[in-house]
Protein backbone atom coordinates (compact mmCIF):
# COMPACT_ATOMS: atom_id res chain seq x y z
CA UNK A 1 0.00 0.00 0.00
CA UNK A 2 1.34 3.35 -0.84
CA UNK A 3 1.16 6.69 0.69
CA UNK A 4 -1.83 8.42 0.32
CA UNK A 5 -2.88 11.17 -2.11
CA UNK A 6 -1.81 13.96 0.81
CA UNK A 7 1.17 13.14 2.11
CA UNK A 8 2.58 12.26 -1.94
CA UNK A 9 1.43 15.75 -2.18
CA UNK A 10 3.24 16.89 0.91
CA UNK A 11 6.27 14.91 -0.05
CA UNK A 12 7.15 16.01 -3.18
CA UNK A 13 6.44 19.69 -2.11
CA UNK A 14 9.06 19.28 0.76
CA UNK A 15 11.46 17.81 -1.85
CA UNK A 16 10.87 20.62 -4.09
CA UNK A 17 11.30 23.32 -1.33
CA UNK A 18 14.24 21.91 -0.27
CA UNK A 19 15.94 21.58 -3.23
CA UNK A 20 14.78 25.02 -4.85
CA UNK A 21 15.50 26.60 -2.05
CA UNK A 22 17.86 25.14 0.24
CA UNK A 23 18.73 28.73 2.19
CA UNK A 24 15.77 28.83 3.45
CA UNK A 25 16.49 25.70 5.97
CA UNK A 26 18.54 28.47 7.67
CA UNK A 27 15.62 30.68 8.43
CA UNK A 28 14.96 30.96 12.36
CA UNK A 29 13.20 32.01 15.29
CA UNK A 30 14.31 31.74 18.71
CA UNK A 31 12.32 29.53 21.07
CA UNK A 32 11.09 31.27 24.57
CA UNK A 33 14.09 29.84 26.12
CA UNK A 34 16.15 31.23 23.85
CA UNK A 35 17.04 28.15 21.45
CA UNK A 36 17.21 28.40 17.99
CA UNK A 37 14.65 26.59 15.93
CA UNK A 38 15.70 26.31 12.12
CA UNK A 39 14.78 23.25 9.65
CA UNK A 40 18.26 21.71 11.11
CA UNK A 41 17.25 21.57 14.26
CA UNK A 42 13.40 20.77 14.09
CA UNK A 43 14.62 17.87 11.65
CA UNK A 44 16.59 16.97 14.84
CA UNK A 45 14.46 17.27 17.27
CA UNK A 46 11.05 15.75 15.86
CA UNK A 47 9.29 13.30 16.92
CA UNK A 48 10.04 9.77 15.23
CA UNK A 49 6.62 8.63 13.25
CA UNK A 50 6.20 5.10 12.65
CA UNK A 51 7.74 5.25 9.41
CA UNK A 52 11.39 4.96 10.25
CA UNK A 53 12.10 4.96 6.55
CA UNK A 54 10.46 8.27 5.67
CA UNK A 55 12.02 10.25 8.45
CA UNK A 56 15.68 8.77 7.60
CA UNK A 57 15.05 10.31 3.99
CA UNK A 58 14.05 13.78 5.15
CA UNK A 59 17.15 13.54 7.38
CA UNK A 60 19.16 12.40 4.62
CA UNK A 61 17.11 15.44 2.28
CA UNK A 62 17.73 18.65 4.76
CA UNK A 63 21.49 17.69 6.48
CA UNK A 64 22.88 17.26 2.60
CA UNK A 65 22.59 21.28 3.05
CA UNK A 66 24.05 21.70 6.52
CA UNK A 67 27.19 23.51 6.91
CA UNK A 68 29.97 23.59 9.73
CA UNK A 69 28.63 27.18 10.19
CA UNK A 70 25.22 25.80 10.95
CA UNK A 71 26.76 23.29 13.36
CA UNK A 72 28.22 26.33 15.06
CA UNK A 73 25.19 28.38 14.99
CA UNK A 74 23.19 25.07 16.54
CA UNK A 75 25.54 24.57 19.13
Amino acid sequence: MGPRPIEAEVDYALDFLIAACPAALRIFTTSDTGKRIDAFTQVLHMSPNRNEKKDTQLVEKVFRYITTEDIHKIS
